[in-house]
């Protein structure tokens, strides 16, 4: 089913509304953003644009949770059927998170696997103001949105593949996965900073030799 979403997005709409579907359909956002990245590097969509897309479907998304948690929060919450749906582990740790960490739960829950719509539900049940969410919610889309786009253009299947072990494989958070990330395009960084000097190298030591020749 997945796939057949995937391969549906072919516009910047599809994109935005296949994000949102995922308050209600099994589509990881993590997953379709890194479809997205592979859809630049091929061509078939500009980097811009998708990215506008991307961040405007994931906070459009993410406001609804929260406004569904502030509305309706307190009801739905205790309904057996939403707590077998969310899962009642899940629900006591936002609920723990937002005690422990107040407003910063937000942004935190923004990197937790598999619990992003509970959180937010919860911070809405929880009465965090509007401005304060969109704040928090914000900077943390700012943060992985152009991450997962570039590493789907730059990786490719593999990391969508990668993506796929970690949404099945754990409850944990997504900050290890980015902090290992992190330290792939430091290297990468690192490496390219390293030939760029030794590409230099050699015109340094033609210019100086000439110099020599010139001055004999």
């Amino acid at each position: 089913m997945l796939e057949a979403i995937l391969d549906g997005i072919q516009t910047y709409p599809g994109l935005f509304f296949t994000i949102i579907s995922g308050l209600v359909l099994p589509v990881p956002e993590d997953i379709v953003l890194l479809w997205a990245g592979m859809r630049t590097a091929a061509g078939e969509l500009d980097a811009l644009p998708a990215l506008v897309a991307a961040c405007a479907g994931v906070l459009v998304r993410d406001i609804i949770a929260w406004g569904i948690g502030r509305v309706a929060g307190d009801w739905l919450l205790q309904r057996k059927v939403v707590e077998n749906v969310l899962g009642r582990d899940k629900l006591d740790r936002a609920r723990e998170l937002f005690v422990e960490r107040g407003s910063v739960a937000v942004i935190l829950g923004r990197f937790l696997v598999g619990m992003r719509v509970t959180v937010f539900i919860v911070g809405g049940s929880m009465r965090v103001p509007f401005r304060t969410f969109v704040f928090w919610d914000a900077i943390g889309v700012i943060v992985s949105c152009p991450l997962l786009l570039w590493l789907g253009a730059r990786f490719g299947q593999p990391m969508i593949d990668i993506a796929y072990r970690v949404l099945q494989g754990t409850s944990g958070t997504w900050l290890a996965f980015f902090a290992v990330v992190g330290g792939v395009v430091l290297w990468l960084r690192w490496r390219a900073k390293r030939r760029a000097e030794a590409d230099a190298a050699p015109s340094t030591e033609d210019a100086a030799l000439s110099s020599e020749a010139g001055a004999s």
